[in-house]
């Protein structure tokens, strides 16, 4: 069986054994050195797994960078985006900001995806993390339409589909 290629985006000083960890910065010493604004170095159908947490939200081009997951991408890869919630506090000063929620990846896997030329990604789960005390109240995902700061963060685990 052959070894399956998982790439770190965006990997900071969160290293991961076994994986290829990507950064911008060389500082934090990235076994490749990867603009996400710009196309990788990664071969088309080569990754089995990619992990980008708190990293996407700084991209200038969101959709342009999911094309290029995409294609580095074999078919039935997962892709893992953790990013800041959009109703959470969250320190927005330094890059666009884009409110992540439930739906924000959801024209991805529609009938609507080739009219807006996404690529083709289903959505396998969504976790919503809750802050501190906001762990232990219910209804959390009604709440959250009418309260700020529930949650501080959201998990998509998105599948290719080629």
């Amino acid at each position: 069986m052959e070894n399956k290629v998982k790439l770190n985006v965006g990997c900071g000083y969160d290293k991961k054994p076994g994986w290829i960890n990507t950064d911008l910065s060389n500082d934090v010493n990235p076994d490749v050195v990867w603009d996400i604004e710009k196309k990788s170095g990664f071969k088309d159908n080569g990754v089995d797994e990619i992990y980008i947490r708190h990293a996407f939200q700084y991209s200038k081009n969101p959709v342009g960078l999911l094309k290029e997951l995409y294609r580095i991408c074999r078919n039935g890869a997962l892709i893992t985006i953790i990013v800041p919630h959009g109703n959470s506090y969250q320190d927005n000063l330094f890059h666009n900001v884009i409110g992540f929620n439930i739906h924000s990846f959801d024209r991805f896997h529609t009938q609507h995806r080739s009219y807006y030329d996404l690529p083709n990604l289903k959505i396998q789960e969504i976790i919503c993390r809750a802050a501190g005390v906001m762990k232990v109240i219910p209804f959390k995902r009604i709440l959250s339409k009418f309260l700020n700061n529930i949650y501080y963060e959201i998990e998509y685990k998105l599948v290719v589909i080629k």
